[in-house]
């Protein structure tokens, strides 16, 4: 049995050092990260006539979100609007609210919606918001979606929300990743070492 030369000692604790800082440094800044695709369905639209642009709003947005993050900003990065079935007159953009603090709320609540309307507030132009309740757990419900033209606004109460979770690296995995690289550069340095006892293996 062969054992490691001091050189591969020095290596594989290098190598694990800097897993483990990157392991840290990773799994700190994902700690409060969650990506997930809200499928959602709006209907029974109050205050009629005018007849609103659709029976039913239908649409999906991918948004990245950090629940850590009191700041109750509108952010226009992190989110991906896949699909809705009515024009939008503004950029596409989300508030996330951890503790329920905005009026009307009082729980964990995602908003999200053309920003031309500033997500939730005055519209004057094609838009749509919605309200998502609990969106960082596996069951998100439906709370109020608005729809708006620049002739009149219309709400919500009756909808559905389905959420699909964005699969991301798990720190666990990419040191485990590492390790194995590390085996792998072991192992080529013995075989080198062992067919050509006289030259000095190269990494």
């Amino acid at each position: 049995m062969r054992y490691p030369s001091k050189n591969e000692l020095k290596m594989i604790s290098r190598a694990g050092s800097a897993l483990a800082v990157a392991w840290m440094a990773l799994g700190q800044a994902q700690a409060g990260l969650i990506t997930r695709t809200f499928d959602f369905t709006a209907t029974a639209w109050f205050i009629t006539p005018p007849v609103p642009p659709v029976a039913t709003l239908v649409g999906s947005a991918t948004v990245t979100f950090d629940t850590d993050d009191d700041s109750l900003a509108t952010y226009t990065t992190g989110i991906t609007l896949n699909s809705l079935n009515v024009a939008l007159g503004s950029d596409v953009g989300f508030i996330y609210d951890p503790t329920g603090s905005l009026p009307g709320t009082g729980v964990e609540t995602l908003f999200v919606g053309g920003i031309e309307g500033q997500v939730f507030g005055t519209f004057n132009t094609d838009d749509f918001a919605i309200s998502i309740e609990n969106p960082s757990s596996v069951m998100p419900m439906f709370s109020v979606a608005l729809l708006s033209t620049p002739s009149a606004t219309w709400r919500s109460e009756i909808g559905t929300v389905t959420a699909t979770a964005t699969a991301v690296p798990e720190p666990l995995t990419l040191a485990l990743f590492g390790i194995g690289m590390v085996g792998l550069v072991v192992t080529r340095r013995r075989a080198v070492s062992s067919s050509n006892p006289g030259v000095a293996p190269s990494v």
